[in-house]
């Protein structure tokens, strides 16, 4: 499988097809939305069930062994903010409902966690003695910081009690 993909996309339509197609209608995606194809693919083992406005397939069906393999290039279509407009819950109704109720094999390859995998925070809080010194070395700093803070307060002024006036007057008469 390659893919394609079209940039700064304003909108993005989206519709099933076939004989039979799984949902009604045109799908409407919009907000930096890009727009991903497949542009090469085993047409004899793979089934086109959607494709975006220009015609470019965007979710595939592959044959492989006894089962099969559903692929979708527009991911964001499964998101929340893209879930609420318009009659796009339809869209991924169709496509989710192309999944039988067999157990089911998730890619979690690229989710955030994945990234993080490769951080320098990561591997040092997963070592014990770097863990240790790095909680030192904040710990440190904070107390660095308060006594810091402390010392360089400016001076409090020793305030005199006020004179009192008449009482000199009397002890002179």
């Amino acid at each position: 499988l390659d893919m394609d993909v079209e940039l700064g996309a304003e909108e993005v339509d989206l519709r099933f097809m076939g004989r039979s197609p799984i949902a009604q209608g045109t799908f409407t995606y919009d907000r930096h939305f890009d727009d991903r194809y497949f542009t090469r693919y085993d047409t004899s083992r793979t089934r086109v069930l959607a494709v975006d406005g220009a015609s470019r397939p965007v979710l595939l069906q592959l044959r492989w062994g006894e089962g099969r393999i559903v692929v979708c290039s527009v991911p964001l279509a499964f998101t929340n903010h893209h879930l609420l407009k318009g009659g796009n819950a339809r869209f991924m109704a169709g496509a989710l409902s192309l999944l039988s109720p067999l157990p089911v094999l998730w890619d979690e390859h690229y989710k955030l966690g994945r990234q993080g995998d490769s951080s320098p925070m990561r591997y040092i809080l997963s070592q014990p003695p770097l863990r240790w010194a790095w909680y030192l070395t904040l710990v440190l700093v904070v107390v660095f910081l308060v006594v810091r803070a402390r010392r360089e307060q400016r001076a409090i002024p020793i305030v005199l009690p006020p004179r009192n006036a008449s009482r000199d007057q009397v002890h002179t008469v």
